[in-house]
């Protein structure tokens, strides 16, 4: 919540249960392809700067409290050093994703308070 509230990050007008995007794997191919390269124009510094900050606050988040959001962390990282408008998306859709389960730990420890 702290994290969602330091970055002003808007609750989602969809529910995103999904850190990072999906591959649609190609059943029946015998090869599968990669993705296209990103060609989307660079983010500016202080979107670069914006997105080095949600990285590195998330993968202390993720480290110590839920791991499940390593594999986006991991995969936003990469691109970090020279990010794109697809990888702000992507930030947003773990933002998007951590709104969530912010939602669903309070409604857990509301729960429990009351049983």
């Amino acid at each position: 919540e702290r994290a969602l509230t330091r970055f002003q990050h808007p609750s989602p007008m969809r529910q995103q249960d999904s850190p990072h995007q999906h591959d649609i794997p190609q059943y029946g191919a015998k090869v599968q392809f990669t993705n296209d390269p990103d060609n989307s124009p660079a983010l500016d510094a202080a979107d670069t700067k914006r997105v080095q900050e949600v990285l590195g606050t998330l993968l202390y988040y993720a480290r110590a409290i839920d791991p499940t959001m390593l594999p986006a962390i991991g995969t936003i990282a990469t691109q970090q050093s020279k990010p794109t408008r697809q990888t702000m998306q992507a930030i947003t859709q773990l933002l998007n994703c951590l709104h969530r389960k912010d939602d669903h730990d309070q409604l857990v420890s509301s729960t429990l308070a009351t049983s």
